[in-house]
């Protein structure tokens, strides 16, 4: 009864990948893409806690839901085919950059409420899992070489710019 109960939490809300510091937390969630209020196709959301005395307040957090080129983007940046990206929205952004042994998350609201945590090889493993399977959704594509193919081509335009 509780991988029943597990399977419907996972349904209702998406898939995650969630990845904990020392100074904050962030969860990546399978999300529809939304326009309008209207589901349009797939994306995820972005979401960033900062820590408290025994957890994180996820009460007063950051979040975003990534548009189909910025989803394109985070893959890009979490495959290593782009070195950063930042991603902005009116009073708020959140920044990932890849650095030598991992990638580093770093996000802003207002004045003073800064978020910053690092992700390791396994937590990147899990999120990159995560957005790559959004993007084979969104776009319909099964064929994970042809996504990898387009984001490496889409990443290389964005370094010319």
């Amino acid at each position: 009864m509780m991988q029943a109960d597990a399977r419907n939490r996972t349904a209702a809300f998406g898939k995650k990948a969630k990845c904990f510091g020392n100074q904050a937390a962030l969860t990546v969630e399978a999300t529809a893409l939304l326009m309008k209020g209207e589901p349009v196709g797939s994306t995820v959301n972005l979401e960033l806690a900062r820590r408290v005395a025994d957890g994180f307040d996820w009460s007063d957090k950051i979040q975003f839901q990534l548009s189909e080129d910025e989803l394109a983007a985070f893959a890009c940046v979490l495959l290593g085919y782009l070195p950063r990206f930042h991603f902005k929205r009116p009073s708020k952004g959140i920044e990932v950059e890849r650095q030598t042994d991992k990638l580093f998350v770093r996000g802003t609201a207002g004045t003073g409420k800064i978020f910053a945590l690092p992700l390791t090889a396994g937590r990147v493993f899990a999120v990159s899992t995560l957005v790559i399977g959004q993007l084979q959704s969104h776009f319909d594509c099964t064929d994970t070489q042809v996504v990898l193919a387009s984001l490496r081509g889409a990443a290389a335009l964005s370094r010319n710019q």
